[in-house]
């Protein structure tokens, strides 16, 4: 066999080797996206049913893949839902101890004192809304107190807190554009591609994302006939603090004409 042959052949070789490696990468890289992708939407399912111990478990074996802030966002969101829905089950048997003695039904009122809860800096009070035009209600915390210039028409409220560090607003507004929660989706992932949390289930969209120094949360329900919605901003440096507010808020919101025009 000639030099050149010979040298020809052991690059042939040498080719076919990387070929079979890069090969090989490319296999292994598939699957680990396809492993990864499994566990976030096992987590989000886990999360969506209430049951965020799983889900934590899940987001965790995620981050032995790759070290995602939006994964650890989603644990720690995770973990604050659980901590208000423990709180809010103490809340239920505490309430239902004193059903003799306290027979006010919060839904009388568009605003009444509803529930305590600790939090590390201080203990929170929430106040219950219920927009009387689009007949959503949520629990929003008594800091917010300073009213803003509100949604027009009775659509809902816009409060911030006294050093207007922190802003709220919830309200409704018919679907005149047939906007679904996919276009709502969609739309909110143009806006915020590189949001640090979002999710899509049924009619509701939840999104969050940094706003120079603040996070700024935003769930929103669509039915046919209208669309209900809140948003919250905070200081980033305030994230722990807020945490537990923006599951309250969450858990608290609920939607039932979504259905219907108003």
């Amino acid at each position: 066999m000639s030099k050149a042959k010979f040298k020809k052949k052991i690059f042939i070789i040498i080719s076919l080797f990387i070929a079979l490696i890069a090969i090989g990468f490319g296999i292994n890289r598939y699957n680990e996206v396809q492993s990864y992708n499994e566990l976030i939407n096992a987590g989000n399912k886990y999360m969506d049913s209430g049951k965020y111990d799983e889900a934590i478990a899940l987001y965790k074996q995620c981050l032995n893949y790759k070290q995602d802030s939006n994964v650890k966002d989603s644990i720690n969101f995770a973990k604050s839902l659980k901590q208000n829905k423990i709180k809010n089950s103490n809340s239920s048997s505490n309430n239902k101890q004193n059903d003799n003695s306290n027979t006010n039904n919060k839904s009388d009122s568009k605003y009444a004192s509803n529930i305590n809860e600790n939090n590390s800096e201080n203990q929170i009070s929430y106040i219950f809304y219920k927009n009387d035009r689009y007949g959503f209600c949520i629990e929003y915390p008594n800091m917010l107190k300073t009213k803003l210039k509100s949604p027009a028409n009775g659509d809902g409220i816009s409060l911030e807190t006294s050093d207007s560090n922190a802003k709220f607003t919830v309200y409704g507004s018919n679907n005149v554009s047939n906007d679904t929660s996919t276009s709502i989706y969609n739309d909110l992932l143009k806006e915020h591609p590189n949001a640090s949390y979002k999710k899509k289930v049924d009619n509701e969209v939840v999104f969050s994302w940094i706003n120079g120094d603040k996070i700024v949360y935003k769930d929103i329900v669509v039915g046919e006939g209208s669309k209900n919605a809140f948003t919250i901003e905070y200081p980033k440096d305030k994230k722990d603090y807020y945490n537990s507010i923006v599951s309250h808020l969450y858990s608290s919101f609920k939607t039932p004409d979504v259905a219907q025009s108003h």
